[in-house]
């Protein structure tokens, strides 16, 4: 039975949430790990949530909580408990927050992406095409990423727009 609670920069599963982290995403799509480690112990709009299965970290989700949304900056599940149903269960759990969602998504370009894409509209959310986004970099050096971005129905393209605003400001400090 899948296991669905807070995980901290304390947790006995931090070096296979390390592991999981780096597998699933590249260098630009991810902040350096220590600074990682001090979001889950200093900034308390930064959530991290681990999906456990006999003991053993199978997925993780981290968000941001902000008045206007959930943020999902991070999701993933280990490759051997895909299609099992944990990345769903991590989304919902996230969505029943109380607030829309809004997360950022490779553009779906090849097989890969599109699924992603279609696992997300699955799960309620829509694909904001009409919004050129850049995904901005983490770290001084990185480059910008060409991302999409998709949310709960109800968030507007104007709505977006603010959210947007509110990420480069406070999830990538760029002033």
């Amino acid at each position: 039975m899948t296991n669905y609670n807070k995980f901290s920069e304390k947790s006995s599963h931090i070096a296979d949430f390390y592991q999981l982290y780096g597998d699933s995403f590249p260098d630009c799509e991810r902040r350096e790990w220590y600074d990682e480690l001090s979001l889950m112990a200093s900034e308390p709009r930064f959530h991290a949530m681990q999906a456990c299965d006999d003991g053993r970290l199978v997925g993780f989700v981290t968000y941001w909580s902000f008045d206007a949304c959930s943020y999902i900056e991070h999701l993933a599940v280990a490759k051997s408990w895909r299609c099992k149903g944990i990345g769903g269960q991590l989304l919902e759990r996230v969505a029943s927050q109380g607030r829309p969602v809004l997360l950022e998504v490779e553009p779906p370009h090849d097989e890969v992406t599109r699924r992603r894409v279609d696992f997300y509209r699955r799960h309620g959310l829509v694909l904001h095409s009409g919004i050129d986004y850049l995904q901005p970099p983490y770290a001084p050096g990185l480059p910008s990423v060409p991302m999409c971005i998709m949310t709960s129905p109800e968030m507007g393209e104007d709505d977006v727009r603010a959210v947007i605003e509110i990420l480069r400001h406070d999830v990538y400090r760029q002033r």
